[in-house]
């Protein structure tokens, strides 16, 4: 197993695609149900729990193994 460490130059990116990508896909989410988003943001600490799912999301996405 190897490690694949990568400057962040060529990474960022990446990252930013991702983001781009993810931002679109939850404005397209809220376009087609926004009743429903807005519900589900409306329920104390689901704003929390989905800021650290992303948060987490992004983090692990950051790591690069190459096996």
């Amino acid at each position: 197993m190897g490690v694949l460490v990568l400057s962040p130059d060529f990474v960022k990116p990446f990252r930013l695609f991702h983001f781009r990508r993810k931002e679109m896909e939850s404005q397209e989410a809220l376009k087609k149900n926004k009743a429903y988003v807005q519900t589900i943001m409306s329920m104390p600490g689901i704003g929390m729990i989905t800021s650290l799912a992303i948060k987490a999301n992004s983090i692990s996405h950051s790591l690069w193994v190459v096996r």
